[in-house]
């Protein structure tokens, strides 16, 4: 079913992605937010700029925007917001009328970046999550995950030995080089279950898993959730946010380098709370 909503600017989708729910009037502020949501800003709706941008710009990590413009005779209305989307960090500006068909825009959520490799290291960058020295290895790593299947091969790729890699990323307080191999594949493997629709086993031997029970297991072990889970909640961004979230429990990243980035996901009690 799909629904044109008429009474708001900001929006939800949703899995099953059926309707649009309005945002309410306190956003969830939730650490890892819901599998697979994403909100929708219908500029042409918009009564108040200042407020509809602060709320996009202050959601939770891992929630991907899409900015709907209003119909050309009201563009004017809004072409001081256009040059402050950047900061926002939206997934796509839309004409005014991919409003009407919602499967239009879950296809839009479950399309992976053209570019996977630098867009995963931008987003980890602007989460304050990768440091400038690490960028370039972080993107080739991305890049390449399909055809590398162990460290070793990741340190040949670089042209550095394993232990040097490994002091490398020690050096700078962020998960060893086997965890981001491992998360790699991941969104790899996200990217093949909800874009491409492969298989388990597909995407496992694909990726170099003996077996899709492996990659589920891998899976559960590091995000939470099984491929099942995967598929029917779309986008690569609460992926990646959920991987962060079982780093900062096991200490992957440096908690006092890192701190202010990983407070979304420090518990009263954690170990990692109470250091300033």
């Amino acid at each position: 079913m799909n629904e044109r909503p008429n009474e708001t600017s900001l929006l939800l989708m949703e899995p099953p992605y059926e309707v649009f729910t309005p945002l309410p009037v306190s956003w969830r502020r939730t650490p890892v937010p819901p599998k697979g949501t994403a909100l929708v800003w219908n500029t042409g709706l918009t009564e108040d700029a200042a407020r509809d941008y602060d709320v996009v710009r202050h959601r939770p990590f891992g929630v991907p925007v899409f900015v709907l413009l209003p119909e050309p005779d009201a563009i004017h209305a809004i072409l001081p917001l256009l040059s402050a989307l950047p900061a926002l960090r939206i997934r796509a500006l839309l004409p005014y009328n991919r409003l009407t068909d919602i499967s239009s825009l879950r296809r839009l959520l479950a399309e992976p970046p053209r570019h996977l490799g630098t867009t995963v290291a931008n987003y980890l960058t602007w989460r304050g999550l990768i440091p400038a020295p690490l960028y370039s290895d972080l993107v080739t790593l991305f890049q390449c995950t399909r055809d590398m299947r162990s460290v070793s091969h990741l340190a040949q790729r670089l042209y550095v030995s394993r232990r040097t890699l490994g002091r490398r990323f020690a050096e700078f307080g962020i998960p060893v080089p086997s965890h981001w191999l491992q998360f790699s594949r991941l969104v790899h493997a996200a990217i093949m279950l909800q874009a491409e629709q492969a298989s388990v086993f597909r995407t496992a031997v694909q990726l170099g898993y003996p077996d899709g029970f492996t990659l589920s297991n891998q899976m559960f072990r590091l995000l939470d959730v099984r491929p099942t889970a995967v598929r029917k909640h779309l986008g690569w961004e609460w992926v990646v946010e959920s991987w962060i979230c079982t780093e900062v429990r096991r200490s992957g990243f440096d908690p006092r380098r890192y701190r202010k980035q990983m407070l979304p996901y420090l518990r009263d009690g954690d170990a990692t709370s109470g250091i300033r």
